[in-house]
């Protein structure tokens, strides 16, 4: 059954991965005070699971979060449920218990589906999933269709077809957003990325006195390619394609998995 915004309504959880991106799929669906309070909660949770988050981030984010404040006073008191409230208490937690993606289940969720790729039968399942656990280690060399792993992150090539994930962006230390066209091995056992830039507009999703939302840009067009270091590599981006227009967002760390 596809999911619908009267569907959303009735669920208990609150996933980090689709706060970050919920504003670009409601830009055309809300009124701007509406998608304003939902990029300020983009915002909070952006800045709260990063790898690594400042006194000052934290601070930020709880600023951001204070909308809940007034969702009573713009929504009907049904839709004020004890999640809403719970949120209040997130830089807390994030103070006390270090960012969001150390206390969550994501990183072990995200290998559930390749743990039941790696066995064909009940029988001695451990063993099976042990064999081919180093039999993959094993492998020396990376074709332009492997999936490549970073500091536990996940990315592939465009070539590599996965009908649930594309994982072929990623955004750079300096900032520059692009997407992966070759993986390859140097002869001096160097991972190398031939990588196409991808140009985003300089305008920002939501700007406004509350909230600059910067980590979801909207695509323009293809630009230069070039060859880079796997080093320079940021983090990995989620693509979100819309009717009108398509967009990137930078993945937080820890939110990341195979679903």
């Amino acid at each position: 059954m596809a999911d619908t915004i009267a569907l959303k309504n009735l669920t208990d959880t609150i996933d980090c991965r689709l706060l970050s991106i919920q504003p670009s799929t409601g830009i055309s669906l809300l009124k701007n005070k509406y998608l304003a309070h939902l990029a300020m909660l983009s915002q909070a949770t952006n800045i709260l699971v990063q790898r690594s988050v400042s006194r000052a981030g934290i601070e930020e984010a709880h600023f951001f979060i204070q909308y809940c404040n007034y969702c009573q006073k713009y929504l009907e008191p049904k839709h004020t449920i004890y999640n809403l409230h719970l949120l209040t208490h997130v830089s807390k937690c994030v103070i006390n218990w270090d960012p969001l993606w150390t206390h969550n289940a994501f990183c072990y969720e995200g290998q559930n589906r390749h743990l039941l790729q790696l066995y064909q039968s009940p029988f001695q399942i451990i063993s099976q999933i042990a064999c081919k656990f180093l039999m993959f280690n094993s492998l020396s060399t990376l074709c332009e269709k492997l999936v490549l792993l970073c500091n536990g992150m996940r990315y592939t090539s465009f070539q590599y077809v996965d009908k649930k994930n594309n994982d072929t962006c990623a955004i750079l230390r300096d900032g520059k957003v692009v997407k992966i066209k070759y993986i390859a091995l140097s002869a001096l056992g160097e991972i190398l990325l031939l990588v196409q830039v991808v140009k985003c507009s300089k305008r920002l999703l939501v700007h406004n006195n509350y909230v600059a939302l910067r980590h979801i840009l909207k695509i323009k067009r293809e630009a230069e390619m070039m060859c880079i270091k796997l080093s320079l590599i940021k983090e990995p981006c989620i693509v979100i394609n819309l009717p009108n227009n398509t967009y990137v967002c930078g993945l937080p760390f820890g939110c990341h998995r195979d679903d």
